[in-house]
Parts: structure tokens; sequence; C-alpha cells
């Protein structure tokens, strides 16, 4: 049985050119977080045998439904979005959760952050500085570090 991976911002520059490499490939199913109906179309027209999923990201309760039975997470928030931090922070705490439910497969978050980002005069760093902040500290629960 293949592992699951989810993937945030799926129709971006970064996946779009990450998800041919995976597709199909036998290792991981794709799981595709898209963020209207109109883009999990154009998904699931592109690519039928992944699950596309129209998901709020700045929900918790959604982004725990779109994290349940995975394995990995590749995460790419949007960037200068007026809520990143929030959906950074909302990726993590249903990664948590996941992790601490019976019978969980999580492995991986893996996070695309920038370069620097204790440049917080920058507001794409600053906002990214918190949410790998948060990544930390959650690394250090007994739960995530064991995988």
């Amino acid at each position: 049985m293949s592992e699951v991976l989810v993937i945030t911002c799926p129709s971006g520059k970064q996946c779009s050119l990450l998800i041919p490499l995976l597709y199909n490939k036998g290792k991981f199913h794709l799981r595709l977080a898209a963020h209207s109906e109109a883009s999990a179309q154009k998904l699931k027209a592109q690519y039928p045998d992944a699950d596309v999923v129209t998901t709020d990201l700045q929900s918790l309760s959604d982004c725990r439904k779109l994290l349940h039975g995975a394995t990995a997470i590749n995460a790419v928030l949007p960037s200068l979005h007026s809520h990143e931090k929030e959906i950074g922070f909302n990726l993590i705490d249903a990664t948590v959760a996941e992790s601490r439910r019976e019978g969980n497969v999580i492995k991986h978050f893996v996070f695309s952050s920038v370069l620097g980002t204790q440049h917080r005069n920058l507001l794409q760093h600053d906002l990214k500085s918190y949410v790998e902040e948060r990544l930390f500290l959650m690394m250090g629960t007994d739960e995530l570090k064991s995988s």
C-alpha cells in the first residue's frame, strides 16, 4: 500500500514542479489540497489518480480531515496571504493531532520556508518565522520525535 502524501498549494510554482516527480511513481499516493472548487476540478483533470480535496486551510478541522491517515505533508503556504501564519499553525497542529491518534502513520512534515527568517522586516520572512518556531516547538513533543 502506498503512503499518503498531502501537498498544499498544489497549483503553485513549487508544487507544479514537484507533483509530476511523485505522481503515480509507486511510493506515494497524493492528496492535493485545493483552495477552490475550480482549482479542484483542474487538479482532478490533471491528476485523476490523486485524491483532490477542497480544503479551507484556515480551518483547523478541515486541516485535521486533510491529514487523517496521511504519512507525510509537504506544506507550502500561500505567500503573503493575510492568514499565512494561521494556516501554518493549523497544519502543524493538525499534524500533531494526527500523530497522537491511535493507529497514526504520520512520519514527516516538510515545510517550505525562506532563507533567513530572522530578517523580520520582510513580511514573508516574518510570517514564516512564527510558523518555523511553532514547528520546532512541536518537534520537541514525544509523538513527533520518535518518527
